[in-house]
């Protein structure tokens, strides 16, 4: 028997998390998603939100190590 896709839409949060932290529950959601398991629905709205988000200060001095290409990339990916 198939097994049935899971349907997701994530908020802000879920991404921010999982970027900050590759080790989280949030970027195993993420994860599922890039495997196939979850078909993920994004809206523009969350987009740019989380570009915002990421974008700040406080945020961009938890991820020392980011570069602006690897934020784009990041956002690519979860749209």
């Amino acid at each position: 028997m198939p097994v049935e896709l899971i349907l997701a839409v994530f908020d802000c949060n879920i991404f921010l998390q999982s970027l900050l932290n590759p080790n989280s529950l949030a970027a195993k959601c993420l994860e599922a998603v890039r495997n196939g398991n979850v078909k993920l629905f994004v809206s523009k709205d969350t987009l740019a939100e989380v570009r915002d988000v990421i974008l700040r200060p406080n945020i961009l001095a938890r991820l020392p190590d980011a570069n602006a290409a690897q934020i784009e990339a990041f956002l690519e990916d979860i749209s």
